[in-house]
């Protein structure tokens, strides 16, 4: 059998296990957060550097860049993207691995047939499927439209189309031409994954991973507030780490600075959301959350703050 469909797809699914292991959470800490504690400032932004450099240089494969993935099996869905999905990518993957090698490696000589066929907008789908097919299936019209801005929507749909197409225990490999990005989907043995493949030169995001939850501690920019210089904590929010996102308690990873007294980053963290434009959880800018007892806006609390730098106002809004 032609080994381009399933190269591409193990080397796809062998560097999304690596990249899941690497965001893994052991011990309520992932790699990332792990070398904050590392015991000189300068050795623990060169180690932060590192480790983001591994995650970026794990995105790019083949000259392409990686966008998202998500896998399915019956009523389980992962994707990337969510903290708790980590571990079920790397479990998808590494199982929809295995069919793919055993696919190789068994015997008989089953042929790929391709065709092309438009979903419900007149996106060109392609579809290479592995056995016999019925040669009326590519005139078959579907008002489905596969592509979505949520992958896992997405992916959910891919399933669908395939289902009525080849029926549920087909071998399918599909691709679909977005912009300049190629939303891809396989499935074998029950299971579907869908990945986006981008432009060389596409941006990498990495906010994922700098803003996962760490058990007990927040997000890993919590964690650097009280651990890690002003340019550590920069190089992170450059990457994509979020100051609104909440820790258990409710508290901001910008409310921990008032804390501390920090007002150096304080101030940097309140120029990075209005930059940025960065929202919390449930959708809201610094100019709507509010903290303490009295519903204070956070922006003035901080601005309050870096203008007296007393700490005693922090407590006072308790």
């Amino acid at each position: 059998m032609p080994t381009a469909h399933c190269t591409l797809v193990m080397n796809v699914l062998s560097r999304w296990k690596k990249i899941a292991v690497l965001e893994k959470l052991l011990d309520g800490e992932t790699p990332l957060s792990y070398v904050l504690e590392k015991p000189t400032s300068e050795y623990t932004f060169e180690a932060v550097g590192k480790v983001l450099d591994i995650a970026r240089g794990l995105r790019k494969l083949e000259g392409l860049v990686l966008g998202g993935i998500a896998i399915v099996k019956a009523t389980a869905i992962a994707w990337y993207g969510s903290d708790e999905h980590v571990a079920g990518i790397a479990y998808g993957c590494n199982l929809m691995a295995r069919k793919v090698i055993d696919l190789h490696d068994a015997p008989g000589q089953l042929r790929w047939q391709s065709f092309t066929m438009k979903d419900g907008t007149a996106c060109a789908i392609k579809f290479s499927v592995l056995g016999t097919t019925n040669e009326n299936r590519e005139h078959l019209p579907t008002n489905l439209q596969i592509w979505c801005p949520n992958l896992t929507d997405s992916l959910l749909r891919w399933r669908i189309l395939t289902d009525e197409l080849f029926g549920k225990h087909s071998i399918v490999y599909a691709t679909l031409s977005i912009d300049s990005r190629t939303l891809n989907f396989f499935r074998i043995g029950g299971w579907c994954c869908a990945y986006d493949l981008c432009p060389p030169h596409s941006v990498i995001d990495l906010s994922s991973m700098v803003n996962t939850t760490l058990w007990h501690n927040g997000t890993i920019l919590h964690k650097s507030i009280n651990e890690c210089t002003l340019d550590t904590i920069k190089l992170l929010v450059e990457n994509g780490a979020n100051p609104l996102l909440t820790d258990y308690s409710g508290d901001t990873a910008l409310y921990n600075t008032l804390k501390f007294d920090q007002p150096t980053v304080t101030l940097y963290l309140l120029q990075m959301c209005k930059e940025k434009n960065f929202r919390n959880e449930n959708g809201c800018s610094i100019e709507e959350i509010t903290v303490g007892r009295d519903k204070k806006r956070l922006l003035d609390v901080a601005i309050e703050c870096i203008t007296v730098r007393l700490p005693t106002i922090f407590y006072a809004i308790c």
